[in-house]
């Protein structure tokens, strides 16, 4: 379970204290991937849309780094798609992440300025005949990976390693359990887990999913241990964690992986010309 930064986890000074973070100019790119603002969600259960159109614009921002081309998406146009019509009332019908994904490979998406400016929730007054008109972001495919999910004849994990992999190419979709303890996090700090206490009171019972964009990895080298963590853009505004992005544990020795599921897009380019084009 989670513990306090200082308390011992069993692990070795680590010779390579590399840093990826595709949220500042400590990447590939030198700058940051992201266009879109640290949203506060406050009571809409959107963290989904945020986070998946946070990785998409990431994804396409790299791919066309060099290009006079910056993409920011629509999450508006995203949470939009989610309105259904049912009689007299309108719902917003649950929707994961996988569905996300899906809308975008079906439909495309449009660019923030292509569509209606964000609102912080579903617009009822939405057709399907008013997505935006300008270039819009396409993929060719989407990737997930569930924990425990039955997959290729075999019961797949989700695994720290896999995902540092992926994000020396791109950032991440992730989903985590929200203890009150993450829910509440504040400052620099490494968010080590659930406490014991946290663990063993939700232990029985069925926490919410929240979804984030997994943008980095790191090490702290400050203590008598090393720290592995993940770097993290949450969806809780700029008071959450420090200016609305945080730390968690990487690699623990004795805790499965913080995430419990974790996907990303790829991208389709079609749309944009190269420069040669636009000559």
């Amino acid at each position: 379970m989670g513990k306090d930064k200082g308390q011992s986890s069993g692990r070795k000074k680590l010779k390579d204290p590399s840093i990826i973070n595709w949220a500042t100019a400590n990447n590939k790119t030198k700058k940051s991937v992201f266009e879109t603002e640290i949203i506060s969600q406050g009571d809409e259960p959107i963290c989904w849309a945020v986070s998946t159109c946070a990785v998409l614009e990431g994804c396409f921002n790299i791919t066309l780094d060099g290009s006079k081309h910056r993409i920011k998406a629509s999450i508006q146009e995203l949470l939009d798609y989610a309105i259904e019509k049912d009689a007299d009332k309108i719902a917003l019908q649950p929707v994961r992440l996988t569905n996300a994904w899906r809308q975008i490979d079906s439909h495309g998406l449009s660019q923030y300025d292509d569509y209606d400016k964000y609102k912080g929730k579903p617009q009822l007054s939405y057709q399907m005949s008013e997505k935006g008109k300008g270039v819009r972001l396409e993929i060719v495919s989407f990737e997930e990976m569930v924990h425990n999910d039955y997959k290729g004849g075999r019961i797949v994990k989700v695994k720290d390693h896999d995902i540092e992999q992926l994000l020396h190419q791109h950032p991440v979709v992730g989903g985590l359990k929200v203890y009150p303890s993450l829910r509440n996090w504040s400052g620099s700090n490494i968010y080590m887990g659930p406490t014991q206490e946290e663990f063993d009171a939700y232990k029985n019972m069925s926490l919410l999913q929240h979804s984030i964009a997994i943008v980095g990895f790191g090490i702290d080298t400050t203590g008598e241990e090393d720290i592995e963590y993940f770097i993290i853009r949450n969806s809780e505004g700029e008071e959450w964690g420090n200016g609305g992005y945080g730390k968690v544990i990487r690699n623990h020795k004795s805790m499965p992986s913080v995430f419990v599921c974790y996907s990303y897009p790829i991208v389709d380019l079609s749309n944009f010309p190269t420069e040669e084009e636009e000559m």
